[in-house]
């Protein structure tokens, strides 16, 4: 079937090729020829359209200036529109200039430079206008501003002029262009069979090296679609990663206990990875123990143990691996969600220990109706640190102010002591003075 394909292919070639060669001789000059005449009429219809589009602007900007001289000589208002309407038109006037010489650099540069004189200009004859209807009529231009204004609009106009020869003598070598290719055209028609075979060689590989390139192009195509659709689902996922941390973070500042902390945390994990209910534990080193910290939408919260050893239940397991742990199944027939509206059992629970300074500092347990997705898993992963540091820090300032209270109330302690001791030496000393 193959090589069937391939005779097939090389028969509609043949066929192809020998038809070229019969009518290549006739169609040759035909095309040439109507192909530089077409050119021909393209670059005449652009050279006129540079022309008049050059005209326009320049017949706009002496409006204008007529215009702004007019009002400044009789303060005429009818002069003040003609002037807004000319400027008005400069412009769109500009901008069909601009892009009819688009692609070519020398004329784009040309028109470039007229642009910032047409704008130095427009800025000038405001000036002028401005500063007529705020003298009235007793005011005057100075020198030097009449001869910047005539110098700006002197370089328009040979801007202006530079634009249209440009396009002119575009025009002629375009016509000599042409006639040169008709006599080169007249030659290649008797040049030989010679070239003849080596086009139809040329062409026959051009068309081989087009299917497999074309070939390879859509193999590419579709690698480079497959890969994109993987960038972007990752740049998705990891903004929305990005956005949670943020979010979590805000809400861990400014809790004042450790109660509030975990509850916000616990609640914030939960509702972005769409998880139902959640509990804390907090790590206790003195006496190895997880101590029931909060709780996210669990109920009954009596039926929450207060407390875990290392080597107790999952959550004492993950404790002492120090790994996460996905654990899936009916767990407590007591322990169940509750809202306002309904009453589940979880079927999925996700317990992620938290460190600090790689010293365990806490458990979360999660719970889902679904097992969670590894986006989700990630990024209660990613948050860890951040939990860590943050109860870290909860703690540290929890046992300063214990602290502190004890401290106090030992200084309270002392002072009573120091005022009884007090009494006690003033009374002594009494006696003692009563019995001298």
């Amino acid at each position: 079937m193959q090589n069937n394909s391939i005779s097939f292919r090389n028969k509609i070639l043949a066929g192809f090729i020998t038809s070229i060669v019969l009518i290549f001789a006739i169609t040759l000059i035909s095309y040439q020829k109507l192909h530089d005449l077409e050119k021909e009429h393209q670059l005449a219809d652009h050279t006129r359209e540079v022309t008049k589009a050059a005209t326009d602007l320049l017949q706009r900007v002496t409006d204008a200036e007529t215009s702004a001289r007019g009002y400044f000589g009789t303060s005429q208002e009818v002069f003040i529109t003609a002037f807004q309407r000319a400027l008005e038109d400069i412009d769109p006037n500009f901008q069909r200039l601009f892009r009819s010489v688009q692609d070519d650099a020398a004329q784009l540069h040309i028109v470039e430079q007229l642009g910032a004189r047409v704008v130095a200009k427009q800025t000038v004859m405001k000036s002028y206008v401005s500063q007529r209807q705020a003298s009235g009529t007793t005011g005057s231009i100075p020198i030097y501003r009449v001869l910047e204004g005539k110098t700006e609009m002197d370089l328009i106009r040979k801007l202006v002029a530079d634009v249209i020869i440009n396009a002119q003598n575009q025009l002629r070598q375009q016509q000599q262009r042409s006639e040169m290719a008709a006599t080169n055209a007249s030659i290649v028609l008797f040049g030989g069979a010679l070239l003849f075979m080596v086009m139809i060689c040329t062409l026959f590989f051009y068309i081989k090296r087009t299917f497999d390139q074309k070939t390879a192009a859509e193999q590419s195509v579709h690698q480079n679609n497959a890969y994109l659709e993987k960038t972007l689902s990752e740049n998705k996922h990891q903004n929305w990663m990005l956005q949670g941390l943020k979010h979590l973070a805000e809400q861990m500042q400014g809790q004042s206990n450790m109660e509030d902390l975990g509850a916000v945390i616990l609640k914030e994990l939960i509702e972005y990875t769409e998880g139902v209910a959640g509990t804390m534990y907090l790590y206790q080193t003195s006496q190895e123990l997880l101590n029931f910290c909060a709780a996210h939408a669990v109920s009954p919260k009596d039926e929450i143990r207060k407390q875990f050893r290392l080597t107790e239940t999952w959550i004492g397991q993950v404790g002492n691996l120090q790994q996460a742990k996905l654990i899936s199944g009916r767990f407590n027939s007591n322990l169940t969600l509750s809202t306002s509206i309904f009453q589940k059992e979880l079927a999925h629970c996700f317990i992620v220990p938290f460190f600090y300074e790689q010293q365990l500092c806490g458990i979360l347990e999660l719970g889902y109706r679904e097992a969670p997705t590894d986006i989700s898993k990630g990024f209660i992963l990613s948050t860890l640190s951040r939990i860590g540091i943050t109860v870290h820090a909860m703690l540290a300032k929890r046992e300063i102010e214990e602290l502190y209270e004890a401290v106090h109330q030992q200084a309270e302690e002392l002072q009573v002591q120091q005022e009884e001791l007090k009494a006690s030496n003033e009374e002594l000393l009494l006696r003692t003075r009563k019995t001298n």
